[in-house]
């Protein structure tokens, strides 16, 4: 996929190109980051049981 931006100032015309690679690999990356903050709030809130449930997958 192409877009074209074009600011006020004419002069500066600016291509995207967004790619299927790219966004998945940044969907993973939030889906991970996300997932070890969750964990460490489990662990700092005393929820043990539940961690030991992950370390398995």
């Amino acid at each position: 996929m192409r877009c074209t931006l074009q600011t006020k100032n004419s002069s500066i015309i600016a291509e995207v190109i967004v790619d299927r690679f790219h966004i998945v690999e940044y969907l993973n990356s939030a889906s991970n980051n996300f997932r070890i903050q969750e964990m460490k709030e489990l662990k700092t809130d005393g929820h043990e049981a539940i961690l030991h449930l992950y370390q398995d997958v």
